[in-house]
């Protein structure tokens, strides 16, 4: 298994919509994507629904990018 800063760095050149990522996400996914994806699939309170659904969308997206990067 890739290192988490290669692995990172990994999932950011598979996910292909990756300039459609906020800026503070793909910041947070190269510093520590486990970090990102933690923050991605919980609920947070002082957001919107919508925005949670999205949130857990994209966190969908980058474990199905993750689970195509071969050990």
């Amino acid at each position: 298994m890739p290192l988490t800063e290669d692995l990172s760095r990994l999932v950011l050149e598979r996910y292909s919509p990756v300039d459609r990522l906020p800026a503070k996400l793909r910041r947070m996914i190269e510093q520590d994507y486990e970090k990102a994806l933690t923050f991605l699939v919980q609920d947070k309170p002082w957001v919107p629904e919508s925005e949670n659904l999205q949130h857990r969308a994209l966190y969908l997206d980058l474990t199905h990018v993750i689970r195509g990067i071969p050990p």
